[in-house]
């Protein structure tokens, strides 16, 4: 009978020991997962007042100044460049509307979604006939750390926004692969 207890225990402290070592990696895990999150939206403008951002005669990055969540601090609204902090892919979503101010002018909505100063994807409406368009561009990219990630305005091209927020920026990680 006492070997058979001292033959549980052993069993026990064993297992007790294991499940400890598993919970530990498991809180390790969750810990490396919350330090490397990373989200963001911002919205060109925060006044009440409808304006335009452009047209200008180069190409220029857009700088979003209406920060609604900047989880990590991965967007500057300095310079309105997203600098990725981990490898890894990454959802990324930019939404672009323009106002040409009535009937007949021209309505130039343009934006392109770019990593590193080439673009990736892009949007783009020159016409006479719509006053007012939007865009979307919506993707998934593996990211590397370091990249810089903007949107650019076409020259010639404008924006319009207000307390709306037609024209956003978004970003956030999927997922890491370091």
């Amino acid at each position: 009978m006492l070997q058979e207890m001292n033959r549980l225990k052993t069993y026990f402290d064993t297992t007790l020991t294991d499940i400890e070592e598993d919970f530990r990696k498991t809180n390790q895990s969750l810990s490396t997962l919350k330090a490397k999150r990373v989200a963001f939206t911002a919205a060109l403008y925060s006044g009440d007042n409808f304006k335009c951002y452009g047209p200008f005669t180069t190409n220029s990055v857009i700088i979003y100044k209406q920060m609604f969540l900047n989880l990590g601090g991965a967007y500057s609204t300095d310079t309105g460049l997203l600098t990725v902090p981990f490898s890894g892919v990454y959802s990324l979503a930019v939404t672009s509307y323009s106002d040409s101010g009535s009937p007949g002018f021209t309505l130039a909505i343009c934006s392109s979604l770019q990593v590193n100063g080439k673009t990736v994807a892009a949007a783009k409406d020159f016409n006479t006939n719509d006053k007012e368009d939007s865009a979307t561009i919506a993707v998934a990219l593996q990211l590397t750390a370091g990249d810089k990630v903007s949107v650019s305005l076409t020259r010639g091209c404008f924006l319009c926004d207000d307390s709306s927020h037609y024209n956003t920026f978004s970003a956030f990680l999927l997922y890491a692969t370091e």
